[in-house]
């Protein structure tokens, strides 16, 4: 019989049956969803859902290492950085870099520019990249099991765009701090080679994004693609997290139900989704010159917080706020380790996190900057 036709039986039963035959109802819709998202196999409802073989699938050594892995990204870049419009095309190229026992590996990508307002060639010279590997030989590697990945890449010339990379990086990498429900990053330097010109381009700090589905997985789960979802369908604890870490990096470019900057993980119909965050170039920490305040919000400038999460119980919040204060250490720590960051936009850095934290353990301020700021659910 198959689950059509139990729910066919269940709802024309008798009254007294039907009563207790909902709460099978509940159960038995909650195993189609898992079926429908293909979290368990139809052939066996019951059967659990087995990541391990998944996991090992995962590319643990790329994003587990967190040390500066140098590579070669050779292409016809003339042609694929003109490539802009919304039509755009895969342009092949060569992956470079030197294996766990030294020896060199060369990969075939295909490349293509990808983003939003990066791509405008108005602001960005150089635009982010998608990277997609289809050379069998990258089993044998780091990269076993990837097959797109995001780079994050410097968008102008100067070394001031270059530090706005190197924050970025390290606000995902405090976010990995925070929850194991974030995108993990591996920090490229990148020497650019152009095969038209048989001559380097230039050499630049790059990051690499775990891919959206690899991140599901990981958290043995599965993206979700919903519109007009809002806070308050999604997981209390992590969505107040993580209103809570865009209130930090004072980032306004984000939003659930806009489906901005956000990603939606199920890993159980039984409970609700969660939303994993991504994008922090228009931080106010950053505060990068091509960026403006929302005209939406009443902000005056990108450096000002603005809390743009729902209202949550009190303990939720505070369960949002030890988790900081229990990071702190190591929050602090991520970027008085990194040598790349300039000593000037490390001070700032750090004494702007000093005021997130001087607000989140006084009451006062938590009543006045986020309690009553908050937006009713």
């Amino acid at each position: 019989m198959n689950i059509f036709r139990i729910l066919n039986v269940m709802m024309t039963e008798d009254r007294p049956n039907r009563e207790m035959n909902k709460y099978l109802l509940a159960f038995v819709q909650a195993v189609f969803l898992l079926c429908a998202f293909g979290i368990i196999g139809g052939s066996s409802l019951l059967a659990q859902n087995d990541t391990t073989q998944q996991t090992e699938l995962l590319p643990k050594g790329l994003f587990a290492d967190h040390q500066v892995m140098e590579v070669t990204l050779s292409a016809n870049f003339k042609t694929l950085l003109a490539d802009r419009e919304k039509d755009r095309s895969q342009h092949p190229g060569r992956f470079v870099f030197k294996n766990e026992e030294g020896e060199t590996v060369s990969l075939k990508v295909k490349l293509k520019t990808r983003g939003n307002f990066r791509r405008r060639k108005n602001q960005c010279s150089f635009p982010p990249l998608f990277l997609k590997f289809n050379d069998e030989a990258q089993d044998l590697t780091m990269f076993r099991g990837l097959r797109k990945l995001k780079l994050v890449t410097h968008c102008q010339r100067g070394k001031k765009f270059e530090q706005y990379i190197l924050q970025e990086y390290l606000l995902y990498r405090v976010y990995n701090l925070l929850t194991d429900k974030s995108f993990r990053v591996r920090l490229l330097k990148v020497r650019y080679f152009d095969e038209d010109k048989q001559d380097e381009l230039m050499t630049r700090y790059a990051f690499l994004i775990e891919n959206d589905k690899d991140m599901a997985e990981r958290l043995g789960g599965q993206i979700i693609n919903s519109s007009n979802v809002k806070q308050r369908m999604l997981n209390d604890t992590i969505t107040n997290l993580l209103a809570v870490f865009e209130y930090f990096a004072a980032n306004t470019d984000w939003s659930v139900s806009e489906s901005h900057n956000i990603k939606l993980v199920l890993t159980d119909p039984f409970n609700k989704p969660f939303p994993v965050p991504y994008d922090f170039d228009w931080s106010g920490v950053i505060n990068p010159v091509y960026a403006v305040p929302h005209p939406r919000y009443e902000i005056n400038s990108l450096d000002e917080r603005l809390y743009l999460g729902i209202c949550a119980e009190p303990w939720i919040f505070q369960r949002s706020f030890d988790m900081f204060n229990l990071n702190k250490k190591a929050i602090y720590n991520l970027y008085r380790s990194s040598d790349l960051l300039d000593e000037r936009k490390l001070n700032n850095t750090l004494e702007f996190y000093d005021a997130f934290y001087k607000t989140i353990n006084d009451p006062k301020e938590v009543e006045n900057e986020i309690y009553k700021k908050c937006i009713k659910p």
